[in-house]
């Protein structure tokens, strides 16, 4: 008898778990929702579109556990030039204490020079980790610019990225 309640008392459980997993399954879209922002990238460009992120908007997760963390992405980063580009890239911002890393989806990525070869025609993508400083995410504005230079020509820019991130709530 007890071996047999015990059998009902696993399957019942395993049933909860594999029904609830399904239900936050279903539900982690929403609960996700805007914590990443995408643009495209045509090269060379003086200035290219501004992004703009509100932090309000993310989902509740996001806003609870990691509102300072961005994942900002870039498809479609495109050389339009018939030259290859050595490009490198830097975040110009008045908030020193804001960390970045760029993270290149493509190959070659030469890490140790933190040097990014694409050639005529070819597109990537790649994403750029903001963590925002205490003091920034307080104020609730923080702007920069991702600025994108080419090392074959003397680390000559031939991309600005302005990235305007706001936090509604705090207003």
């Amino acid at each position: 008898m007890k071996l047999k309640n015990s059998k009902i008392v696993t399957g019942g459980l395993l049933v909860f778990g594999i029904s609830l997993a399904i239900i936050f399954g279903l539900a982690k879209g929403k609960l996700y929702e805007g914590e990443r922002a995408t643009i495209e990238a045509p090269f060379p460009a003086v200035q290219l579109k501004t992004w703009r992120l509100d932090i309000n908007d993310f989902g509740i997760v996001k806003r609870i556990i990691q509102p300072r963390k961005l994942y900002l992405r870039i498809r479609h980063l495109k050389n339009n030039s018939q030259n290859v580009m050595r490009l490198r890239f830097t975040l110009s911002r008045g908030d020193k204490k804001t960390k970045f890393r760029v993270k290149i989806e493509s190959k070659p990525f030469d890490l140790k020079k933190d040097i990014f070869v694409l050639e005529p025609g070819k597109e990537a993508g790649f994403n750029l980790y903001l963590t925002l400083s205490k003091e920034s995410y307080q104020k609730g504005r923080w702007d920069g610019k991702l600025v994108i230079k080419d090392e074959e020509q003397g680390d000559k820019i031939v991309g600005v990225i302005p990235i305007e991130i706001i936090n509604s709530g705090r207003s």
